[in-house]
């Protein structure tokens, strides 16, 4: 056998070797993942039709007219339409993408947030598609992160709205913690939000109002006629970011890191 036949046959073994390693590789991330649980469809709409959390409960008029709902019904049928089935390709990418993000949040610690403890609590997710349920946008409900189908085709944009969800995760999961960052980041208690008729809705905040260090009230009111749930202006800076100390926290660590 001359060299150039070795050659040859080495390079058709190794190739063999590396499509079976890759193959294996990919079915072990999928199935070693210990602290990650996916709902399939019929879960989600369960739980969500559920609303253990009431997110519900105190929708205004306004916010069922944002989302082009009349009631809790016609709601509830968009729910169904949205919740999907999360497929092996997906939950892959999805692994990777949560253990970057986790490898992120392990580094970072503050007055009133400790990452490790963050990326250490269950990965709970939820597929939903086009815009039927909360326009598509990213959410928590209780410890259940709610991704768009869309966003696993932007991998970077991926990891940091799985880390600003985990850190909403966190926010309902350590109180404690949370009543610590908020003193030191100079954030007050100032109304309860179902006492304003024009505040938005939002799954990832608690029902208080806030004000800054600045003593500026921190919300987001509804224009007349919203047509969308994004119909809004917030104040005391229009950004999502000043809605309320959770999502300024989530937004500032995600930042961050």
């Amino acid at each position: 056998m001359n060299i150039l036949n070795i050659i040859l046959i080495s390079i058709f073994l190794a190739l063999i070797i590396y499509i079976i390693l890759s193959k294996y590789l990919s079915e072990s991330i999928l199935e070693n993942v210990s602290n990650i649980y996916y709902m399939n469809k019929k879960e989600l709409e369960e739980y969500l039709i559920n609303d253990e959390d009431n997110y519900y409960k105190d929708f205004s008029d306004k916010d069922f007219k944002a989302r082009h709902v009349n009631n809790l019904d016609e709601y509830y049928n968009n729910i169904r339409k949205a919740c999907i089935d999360i497929s092996d390709d997906n939950k892959n990418i999805l692994n990777k993408c949560i253990n970057k993000a986790n490898y992120k949040l392990n580094k970072y610690q503050c007055i009133g947030f400790d990452g490790s403890k963050c990326s250490n609590l269950e990965w709970k997710i939820g597929l939903v598609r086009d815009k039927w349920y909360e326009e598509g946008y990213p959410h928590t409900r209780n410890n259940l992160i709610i991704i768009p189908i869309s966003l696993l085709n932007n991998k970077n944009q991926l990891i940091s709205t799985l880390i600003h969800e985990k850190i909403h995760v966190y926010q309902k999961t350590y109180p404690e913690d949370i009543e610590q960052y908020l003193k030191e980041n100079g954030f007050t208690k100032y109304k309860l939000r179902k006492d304003y008729n024009n505040t938005r809705s939002n799954p990832d905040m608690d029902e208080w109002i806030y004000k800054n260090n600045k003593d500026e009230i921190m919300m987001a009111e509804y224009f007349d006629n919203p047509t969308s749930i994004m119909d809004v202006k917030t104040i005391p800076i229009n950004s999502s970011k000043y809605e309320h100390p959770f999502e300024y926290m989530a937004y500032d660590i995600t930042n961050h890191i």
